[in-house]
């Protein structure tokens, strides 16, 4: 959120969800969005658990068949069942301990880049789509947001997604620069 702005900048839709959760999703033309926000998935799932932020983890240690957590600030956070890594792999690589089955296979696994830019307009502006997909060889993904269900219809705001090969071959540029880009091409393909 950037004052009056509100973007889904993270989870865009979705196939039918499981039944369990329907009650989250509304329709958006032919997919699903979670409805009356994004972020309604995470509170539902983070329900009844205890939830620390701000807490940066540095190591992961398996003792016995729970996991320990040890943080940046030399705190331990124990026990644990299971763990959920979503790190890139260097990243994941790093918090995993020495003796982990899949330690050196995380570092095979490949990432594309993809830019994100988020698009607000105080006004309401009027599109003949919600979403546009594989638009380009720049763009992969354009999403009206203010179409969505439950969400505020103005100001209007948009999320462009790049796609990863032009990402790849904007990587070591200025940030700003490849923000004009994506913003000049997202005017002039849509």
């Amino acid at each position: 959120r950037v004052k009056d702005f509100e973007f889904d900048h993270g989870f865009q839709q979705s196939t039918p969800p499981p039944t369990e959760h329907n009650k989250l999703f509304k329709p958006w033309g032919d997919l699903m969005v979670p409805s009356p926000k994004a972020n309604i998935l995470c509170k539902e799932l983070a329900q009844n658990i205890q939830i620390y932020t701000s807490t940066e983890i540095v190591a992961l240690n398996r003792i016995g068949s729970q996991w320990e957590l040890s943080s940046k600030d030399n705190n331990i956070h124990s026990p644990f069942d299971a763990i959920i890594l979503t790190a890139p792999p260097l990243q994941t690589h790093n918090l995993l301990p020495a003796n982990s089955t899949f330690k050196h296979k995380i570092l095979e696994a490949k990432m594309s880049p993809c830019f994100a830019l988020m698009v607000g307009y105080p006004t309401l502006l009027h599109t003949p789509w919600n979403y546009l997909k594989d638009l380009s060889a720049e763009i992969s993904w354009v999403g009206h947001n203010s179409t969505k269900p439950d969400r505020p219809h103005a100001p209007s705001t948009f999320i462009v997604h790049s796609t990863s090969l032009w990402a790849q071959e904007k990587l070591e540029q200025d940030l700003s620069q490849t923000q004009t880009e994506l913003l000049d091409l997202f005017w002039k393909q849509t």
